[in-house]
């Protein structure tokens, strides 16, 4: 699907990365050829990526008082991130994404993890063991969206089966 966020969810971002908030898991699949396919959390991905390319400003209506009472000092109502103090800059920076990252999975496997995650049901203990569990700090996320295209990889047609899962 397209980008869909709205201004609500793209200021709970900003509250996420400036207040210690856990980011959801990603999902991906590494390709032979070194790129990405997102399976779980592109538009948490998307949203991270404009807000650091300036184009998702934090608000004032939707900030904290810490935060409003800095913009009022500054006599914005809105602030993007190249305009944020280095040290909020390297709050955000040092933030780390868990992402596992699923390579050499059969295709089955990955329509029901898509399905799965995307239907919010959890994973088996199975399915979390075949995934390699990384670590990514967001100054490097950008390796993802450069990377990667950042799609969901099935048809509906693979996506519209009621089956039970095997694993």
């Amino acid at each position: 699907r397209e980008y869909v966020w709205d201004e609500p969810r793209q200021q709970g971002m900003w509250d996420t990365l400036l207040y210690g908030h856990r980011i959801p898991e990603m999902h991906a699949v590494r390709k032979p050829d070194g790129t990405y396919e997102i399976i779980d959390g592109k538009q948490r991905l998307l949203t991270l990526m404009k807000i650091l390319n300036n184009e998702i400003p934090l608000k004032r209506n939707f900030a904290s008082e810490e935060i409003k009472t800095y913009l009022t000092n500054i006599g914005t109502a809105s602030l993007f991130f190249k305009d944020l103090p280095i040290s909020l800059k390297n709050k955000i920076y040092e933030k780390e994404i868990s992402v596992a990252e699923y390579t050499g999975v059969d295709e089955q496997t990955l329509v029901i993890l898509f399905q799965k995650l995307n239907a919010g049901k959890p994973l088996s203990e199975f399915q979390k063991c075949i995934a390699n569990n990384i670590i990514v700090r967001i100054r490097y996320t950008e390796h993802f969206e450069e990377n990667s295209f950042i799609t969901k990889m099935f048809t509906p047609s693979e996506l519209s089966s009621n089956e039970d899962e095997i694993l």
